[in-house]
């Protein structure tokens, strides 16, 4: 796969907007390599993915809550909790 990103990177890269002023998280859970893993995308409201993380353990409670989070990486920045779409 690490051979293959720049590629992807370089073919989106006409198609990219400046990243807009809303986000949405959101999280799936996938196997990657027969190993279970949780995927964490930040899209902006052009639907334009900003950032994603990939963790072993899910973001529960007990690890991490986004509102503390955000107010320590995004001061001034809020948090507005959404229902969750299926």
């Amino acid at each position: 796969m690490r051979e293959f990103a720049p590629l992807y990177e370089d073919a989106a890269r006409p198609f990219r907007h400046r990243i807009g002023s809303t986000w949405s998280v959101d999280e799936t859970y996938a196997t990657v390599a027969g190993k279970p893993l949780y995927v964490y995308r930040a899209i902006d409201g052009h639907g334009q993915v900003v950032g994603a993380y990939v963790s072993e353990r899910r973001a529960t409670a007990d690890v991490a809550t986004y509102p503390p989070a955000l107010t320590a990486v995004l001061p001034g920045i809020g948090h507005e909790a959404g229902k969750q779409v299926q």
